[in-house]
């Protein structure tokens, strides 16, 4: 188990000079922090991700901060002296103790016309460093790529809101764009050492195609068909990346344009325009819902009609031969046509079929209707099935004028509501845009004009990125077809190499080693995400005190959560505040234990969102948990509420106040 032994402040924020331990003995891993509001929880967590990462990941987004420096050291040190800002995180591993100190140095400035203090950022410094448990063999690291890799064994980034968790963020921790699952996988696997079969395969990839090469000098075909593959591949892996970097961009500016329309329609004078442009905009929205069923709709009629307007005349031709044979009296009744024949060779007086006396009225009748009948009764019950089916054609093609025209009716439909709501949309915007483009109207109404521009700036944008996503979608599914052709054609030649060509040997060696190594990376993916699955619906179902509602949890393979009810329903989308903690932490237990690392949990408002039962279900939970992990918890006296200290008083490893200086600039101590 890895456990967070000791966290060192100096100077950082309200953080003036503070050592926080995490020692003492009992069976649970428990630590309890209790703050007011604005005290410094966020700082606390904060000031971890700075060590760990120079981020300050949990900031609020938009807002100007103040220096990392603490305010009040700013004020006292004189102008041009520099002052030492320093997190220093010590954890210990199973047989090392493992230190991370990142200090900045920042130099005090002051305003000449104002006396207002400020500071500049100078040098800076980040050390790792490796103790054995027996303080021997000491190494410290400086180099980025070294503590980069040190801090991914033990907190990888991009996934560090699963190391350290803000319960009040739980909006942002199921946005599990692509990137961000990606980010998810890459990390566990990382974690988990799957990388590096991902680096064999490659590997055995560049070296199988070195020697392909060099077994292929001379035929340019087959050379240049590599060489094409080799490209194509870069170019989907560049259009993959730049999706992925597009991805990224879009959430902040949905963001700010959610911020923009809240500022909107709080201002009076313009509150019932944008309540109208939220109305058009929820009539868009269903638009684009209704324009793509439209589309589907209309490519089902092209698929259908194309076969069966080219097939009409041989269908209709067909039909027709049918129908003749049927009126001419060519197709027999469905009886067997030799049983007639037998009657009629060996005189047999009684029907096999009615047992009935066959008399010279029906020996003439079965006499005309073998004469009569030019084909078999299996073929005949053939073409009376067929002609079921030709009739539903037919049917199908009178009716294709109707169902053209009512597309053609639907599609102008849409396209006019398109343009209207595009007109009302475009002519709000107009309206904001100039609403204080005068120099002598108020600053107020000039910000509504400002921030309508951006708006629009962002709209935008956010539509050029769809745009340039789709573009790259639709490329790389044009390169993955001709890739598959490439890798079809290459894998024949190589098929037709010959065999005693210790280099052509190697390399099928070689591609078989790559196939083997996927099929291991692909079961160890698929176990992985099967386990976090599996862990995930263990704690979550420990956690909630319905028992007859919740069936399961299934993750995808792009780490998205679905939750079904009993009766196999998705219910997702209808999960309360309350529930969508305890996944939270269901999740985040499962990839803490599906990466093998048992790291340790820091949460602020661990039970934030929770109420009645369930928080002291989940309570009880995390303090079992806590029996083989490490959990720091950040509470406000709100959350660490009478149902919760019963439980923590007496169970944790320890309960701590953190506790504010009279002026409110630093935290004078964390201990009872």
């Amino acid at each position: 188990m890895i456990q967070i032994t000791r966290i060192e402040f100096s100077n950082y924020r309200q953080y003036k000079n503070v050592l926080v331990d995490f020692n003492g003995n009992g069976e649970n891993n428990l630590y309890v922090l209790k703050a007011q509001n604005g005290t410094g929880k966020t700082t606390f967590l904060n000031g971890i991700l700075w060590c760990l990462y120079e981020n300050e990941y949990y900031s609020s987004i938009g807002n100007k901060l103040l220096p990392l420096v603490n305010d009040s050291l700013i004020e006292k040190t004189p102008k041009g002296e520099s002052v030492m800002v320093s997190v220093k995180l010590s954890i210990a591993d199973d047989d090392k103790y493992i230190t991370f100190l990142r200090t900045k140095e920042f130099k005090i400035t002051e305003n000449p016309l104002t006396n207002v203090k400020n500071v500049i950022e100078g040098k800076k410094r980040f050390v790792v460093t490796l103790t054995n448990t027996d303080g021997t063999n000491t190494q410290s690291y400086e180099n980025d790529e070294e503590t980069k890799n040190i801090v991914t064994q033990y907190f990888a980034e991009p996934i560090y809101e699963f190391y350290f968790f803000d319960g009040e963020n739980l909006k942002n921790y199921f946005d599990l764009s692509l990137s961000k699952s990606r980010k998810i996988e890459e990390s566990i696997f990382n974690i988990a050492q799957v990388n590096l079969l991902k680096t064999a395969i490659k590997h055995a990839d560049d070296i199988s195609a070195s020697k392909y090469r060099e077994s292929e000098k001379g035929r340019s075909n087959s050379s240049s068909l590599y060489k094409e593959l080799h490209e194509k591949k870069e170019l989907v892996d560049r259009y993959t990346k730049e999706n992925i970097e597009l991805t990224d961009k879009g959430p902040a500016i949905e963001e700010r344009i959610k911020e923009i329309d809240q500022i909107l329609r709080e201002y009076a004078p313009i509150a019932e325009k944008q309540k109208t442009r939220d109305d058009y905009e929820e009539r868009l929205k269903k638009w684009k819902i209704d324009y793509a069923e439209f589309v589907i709709e209309r490519s089902s009629f092209i698929r259908k009609y194309l076969t069966l307007l080219n097939m009409y005349p041989r269908i209709k031709n067909t039909y027709e031969m049918i129908q003749n044979k049927k009126k001419s009296g060519k197709l027999p009744p469905n009886v067997n046509r030799n049983q007639l024949k037998e009657i009629l060779e060996n005189h047999i007086s009684l029907c096999p079929v009615c047992n009935k006396s066959i008399d010279q009225d029906a020996i003439s009748w079965i006499s005309e209707l073998l004469k009569k009948v030019d084909v078999s009764p299996k073929a005949s019950n053939f073409l009376v099935e067929v002609n079921v089916v030709l009739e539903h054609f037919l049917d199908d093609c009178r009716e294709y004028s109707l169902l053209r025209d009512k597309l053609i009716k639907k599609e102008v439909f849409l396209k006019d509501e398109y343009k209207k709501i595009d007109n009302e949309l475009n002519s709000i915007s107009l309206f904001l845009s100039k609403f204080g483009n005068h120099a002598d109207e108020k600053e107020e109404r000039q910000r509504i004009a400002q921030l309508e521009k951006e708006r629009k700036d962002k709209r935008s944008e956010s539509s050029t990125i769809d745009q340039r996503k789709k573009l790259n979608e639709n490329e790389i599914l044009v390169l993955n077809k001709r890739i598959v052709e490439l890798e079809s054609t290459i894998r024949y030649n190589e098929s037709k190499m010959e065999q005693s060509n210790m280099l052509k040997k190697q390399v099928t060696v070689l591609r078989k080693i790559q196939t083997e190594f996927s099929r291991i990376k692909d079961e160890i993916t698929t176990e992985i995400r099967k386990e976090i699955q599996d862990v995930t619906w263990q704690v979550f179902d420990s956690m909630i005190w319905k028992t007859n509602t919740f069936g399961k949890i299934e993750i995808d393979d792009n780490y998205k959560i679905s939750v079904y009810n009993n009766s196999g329903r998705e219910m997702t989308g209808s999960i309360s505040a309350t529930e969508k903690m305890a996944l939270a932490y269901s999740f985040t237990l499962a990839i803490h234990e599906a990466s093998g690392k048992n790291c340790p949990l820091v949460v602020d408002s661990p039970l934030g969102r929770v109420s009645d039962i369930n928080r002291e279900n989940m309570a009880k939970e995390l303090l079992r948990v806590s029996k083989g992990k490490q959990i720091i918890m950040l509470f406000t006296p709100d959350e660490y509420s009478e149902d919760v200290k019963k439980i923590y008083d007496s169970s944790a490893r320890s309960v701590r106040e953190i506790s504010l200086s009279s002026d409110e600039k630093e935290i004078i101590k964390v201990g009872v």
